[in-house]
């Protein structure tokens, strides 16, 4: 278990602002050091973490819903219908935001659709009549 721990790590980049994987996965180094020599086994979890970060794999971590899906070496989000481009985080954040304003776009519509139809109504129930002078107002509205 020892060697395959060791080629799993070998594969893996360590994030930004950690200088070591010990301190990424909050471990001491003494068991870092069981786990690299195979005295311990790492847990599952532990494995699971090397292996998404060695491979990118979202599948591996959520489930089949994420089939295709994997982060790429250079910290982009890879998606399966989106070909060989990558979603960056600002590019994700930007996605999100998009979401939201559109949910809240779509509800301002739905409001105002609704101050239209209650005008409509109301221009129906009343009747336009035409001046009959040249100085009086264009149209009037009478209620029937």
């Amino acid at each position: 278990m020892g060697e395959q721990f060791r080629d799993l790590v070998a594969f893996c980049q360590l994030p930004a602002g950690f200088a070591s994987f010990p301190q990424f996965l909050g471990v001491s180094r003494q068991t870092w050091a069981r786990w690299r020599s195979g005295e311990t086994p790492p847990p599952a979890a532990v494995l699971q973490l090397l292996s998404f970060m060695a491979h990118g794999d979202f599948a591996q971590l959520w489930g089949d819903a994420w089939e295709g899906f994997h982060m790429g070496k250079d910290g982009k989000i890879y998606a399966p219908f989106h070909g060989n481009r990558g979603f960056s985080p600002d590019q994700i954040k930007y996605m999100f935001f998009g979401f939201q304003r559109l949910h809240t776009l779509e509800r301002e519509n739905a409001a105002l659709r609704s101050e239209i139809d209650r005008l409509e109504s109301a221009l129906e129930s009343a009747a336009i009549v035409r001046p009959q002078h040249a100085g009086a107002p264009h149209l009037r509205l009478v209620n029937v």
